[in-house]
């Protein structure tokens, strides 16, 4: 007998993908430049998923102190689920 087939709408399909993305990458840090090349999500779409993510715990954000005019780089890096009970 087979496995049921879950389908994912494309939110679900989005956010599994940046998931994905970036636990491949971890214990590295990505900037949303390389996340978006790596998901081909836009910049807004990684800013809600992200936030999401690093506001239940399973991302870490840290932001670089600017040097000059800009916007001063921020890295995601994957916490993973065992995070959550850590932090409680």
């Amino acid at each position: 007998m087979q496995a049921p087939v879950q389908v994912l709408g494309k939110t679900e399909q989005r956010v599994a993908h940046v998931v994905r993305v970036v636990k491949e990458a971890s214990p590295k840090r990505l900037t949303y430049d390389q996340l978006a090349k790596k998901t081909g999500s836009s910049y807004d779409v990684l800013l809600y998923i992200l936030q999401t993510l690093v506001e239940v715990g399973l991302v870490d954000r840290h932001d670089e102190p600017g040097h000059g005019p800009g916007r001063p780089k921020c890295f995601f890096q994957w916490l993973g689920e065992g995070a959550q009970e850590s932090g409680s």
